[in-house]
């Protein structure tokens, strides 16, 4: 008989009524980790591996068996409704929090897949890092790497394979970075970098481009959307699936003309986009690519003068910066939950003589990139769970900068 068939043959005469669930914890050992390895191991004895299964009986759910008493106590429910229709690492983080809560004698099938000894954390933060893109005097572009749990930067270096280069933009995937680029053709360009730091080549963007004026590009999950400025001073978008798809032609974004400037960011499946009208006003519009569709462009509330805008984004909240007639920087934020925007105020840290600006996140933490009237680039960091922010700080190895883009990695 399967071992998960006398687990629940044992569970129902030890009184599954008593405990509500049917990982009851008879042994509970000192496990409070498992590597994903482990827990296919698990799950394979548990439910053939199928973690979309439901039991025979109804009573226990996906991959691991975990039934509805544990996935609500242990908040399953954040996922989904039941284990069987979470995803296999919605259906891990709580059986992780079984195994450290009640050990991994909760499982039957545990004793050979190592569930008790391995301690791995199955799902590790990501390395916090930045990548900054900028436009030297020599119209090439350069790199640079930011780990912001040491506190170092790599040095900069040239992206391969690029020459008169006009203005670019940044987006990370999973596994990859984007890099787009606008050629001295007024044509864009994109190169891809790995998570092991090579480069493809330069490569036009097959959908059909040409005239643009200036891009900016955001990702939800796998998919990268990319905005251009055309000729018609109207703002277009394309985009690409790197799960395995190819680019979409070009579309016109609805409800738009006069624009000067763009810049977007993601939260869930929504891309918000941001514009400089011919008005030197931000207005916004949101693409929820869940529902296929865009709202109407309104003004972001109290602005005016405008040069340049940035965005980035943490959890809900985007963070959105403006560079005004005054060569300073000003910034309001909107949490995208429900709330409304701020009003823009100067950026805490002190700054003047301001050209460009561009921005990343990771975590609560807004890494803010400048590029001053000496033409160097500077940054500071805004903690948004303490509402802190840095001195602006001369970026390591860096002169003669035109443009900028950053993106997290």
């Amino acid at each position: 008989m399967p071992a998960a068939s006398i687990r629940r043959m044992l569970t129902t005469a030890l009184g599954l009524a008593l405990s509500g669930s049917a990982i009851i914890g008879l042994s509970v050992g000192s496990a409070d980790a498992a590597s994903v390895a482990t827990w296919d191991k698990v799950a394979k004895c548990e439910s053939g591996g199928n973690w979309s299964i439901v039991s025979s009986n109804g009573l226990y759910y996906g991959g691991l068996q975990i039934n509805l008493y544990n996935w609500k106590h242990y908040g399953g429910t954040q996922y989904a409704a039941r284990p069987d229709q979470a995803t296999k690492k919605e259906q891990i983080l709580i059986a992780e929090k079984i195994l450290a809560d009640q050990g991994a004698g909760a499982w039957t099938c545990s004793p050979g897949t190592g569930l008790s000894t391995d301690h791995a954390n199955p799902y590790p933060d990501p390395p916090k890092t930045s990548q900054l893109f900028s436009i030297g005097s020599d119209d090439i572009i350069y790199g640079a790497v930011a780990d912001h749990d040491a506190g170092t930067w790599s040095g900069f270096d040239a992206v391969p394979d690029n020459v008169g280069t006009k203005q670019i933009a940044a987006a990370s995937t999973p596994g990859a970075t984007h890099l787009f680029s606008i050629g001295d053709d007024d044509k864009i360009y994109m190169s891809d970098k790995a998570d092991d730091g090579t480069w493809g080549g330069f490569d036009p963007l097959p959908s059909p481009n040409v005239g643009t004026k200036q891009i900016a590009a955001a990702a939800t999950g796998n998919t990268v959307h990319l905005f251009a400025i055309g000729d018609d001073d109207k703002i277009y978008t394309a985009d690409k699936n790197y799960q395995g798809g190819s680019w979409t032609n070009f579309y016109p974004v609805p409800d738009n003309s006069g624009t000067k400037q763009i810049a977007a960011a993601a939260t869930g499946n929504t891309v918000h986009l941001y514009s400089i009208g011919d008005d030197d006003k931000i207005y916004t519009a949101d693409a929820d690519y869940s529902a296929g569709t865009w709202s109407d462009f309104d003004a972001v509330p109290d602005n005016t003068g405008t040069k340049q805008i940035t965005a980035a984004a943490t959890g809900n909240t985007v963070h959105l910066f403006a560079i005004g007639d005054d060569d300073k920087i000003y910034t309001a934020d909107k949490n995208y939950q429900g709330g409304s925007w701020t009003d823009f105020d100067p950026a805490t840290p002190p700054n003047s003589g301001t050209k460009q600006i561009a921005a990343s996140s990771t975590g609560d933490i807004v890494h803010l990139f400048s590029v001053g009237d000496d033409d160097i680039i500077y940054g500071a960091d805004g903690n948004y769970s303490n509402g802190t922010w840095s001195q602006f700080w001369a970026v390591p190895d860096n002169a003669g900068t035109k443009r900028i883009a950053a993106t997290d990695s």
